[in-house]
């Protein structure tokens, strides 16, 4: 679990990206994202390695794939 806190002090903010590890996992079995407005949106089976932008009250997944060196 991790949380979105988006200001620290005056004139300041964080940043709104959450980082998962996921070790040698490819996808995300399932994930709940719950939005301050009370929503809960749940999904399921993503790939993982790539950045997602979530958008409250939307089912659309927006994604770009990390671009990964083997090792």
């Amino acid at each position: 679990m991790q949380e979105v806190v988006s200001g620290g002090s005056y004139y300041s903010q964080n940043s709104m990206r959450l980082y998962f590890g996921l070790g040698r996992s490819e996808i995300v079995d399932s994930l709940t994202v719950r939005w301050p407005s009370g929503l809960t949106q749940k999904y399921s089976k993503i790939a993982a390695n790539r950045t997602l932008l979530f958008t409250e009250g939307s089912e659309e997944v927006k994604g770009k794939t990390w671009v990964t060196q083997a090792q």
